[in-house]
């Protein structure tokens, strides 16, 4: 049994000051963190319909697709929660839980749900209540979830939908080689 989180604005909202300082604790080099902060508090200005404001010194934000980006977000969000079993997909999070019975498995889901409702927030990124998901693999535990959880506004199912992954209308006329996972040419049967 799992759950499945998208945070949202993960890398928009991030603290500089409490990412570098997660990332050193995380035992990143401070020559590469200082680098790569350096980039991002660098003074700026904004512009909206010609207007430029003063020079502003951003407290705030990550660029998404820089290559140390998901480094800082998991030393400052995701190893700070310290969930048993916590996966992270980029700004997605996602753990599971075996245990003796079926109540067990629906209570640890719940309340680890709402520990992290409760803490990501504070970290600096928000949940998207729609788009979370939980997974049951049986029915009894579904109707469980649903009885404790009525108001539950995520989804409940008994397999996983991947939030990031393309769908298939999204896909018409477009290639997806390269996301398939084919057997290596060496491993292929002769």
């Amino acid at each position: 049994m799992a759950a499945f989180l998208d945070c949202v604005k993960c890398y928009e909202v991030l603290e500089h000051q409490l990412a570098y300082d997660a990332t050193i604790a995380e035992r990143c080099d401070p020559a590469i963190a200082d680098l790569s902060f350096s980039m991002y508090r660098k003074t700026r200005t904004v512009q909206v319909h010609g207007a430029v404001t003063e020079p502003i010194q951003p407290e705030r934000g990550i660029l998404a697709g820089c290559g140390i980006a998901v480094h800082h977000l998991k030393a400052s969000v995701n190893h700070r929660l310290h969930v048993p079993e916590l996966k992270d997909y980029v700004d997605d999070l996602t753990f599971h839980t075996v245990q003796e019975t079926v109540e067990q498995a629906v209570i640890y889901i719940d309340e680890i749900l709402a520990y992290m409702s409760e803490a990501v927030p504070q970290m600096g990124p928000n949940l998207s209540v729609k788009k979370e998901q939980v997974f049951f693999n049986k029915s009894a535990a579904g109707k469980l979830w649903m009885k404790i959880r009525p108001d539950y506004k995520g989804k409940v199912a008994a397999q996983a939908k991947q939030l990031a992954a393309p769908s298939g209308a999204q896909t018409k006329g477009r290639s997806l080689r390269g996301l398939k996972w084919r057997r290596p040419a060496s491993a292929q049967r002769k």
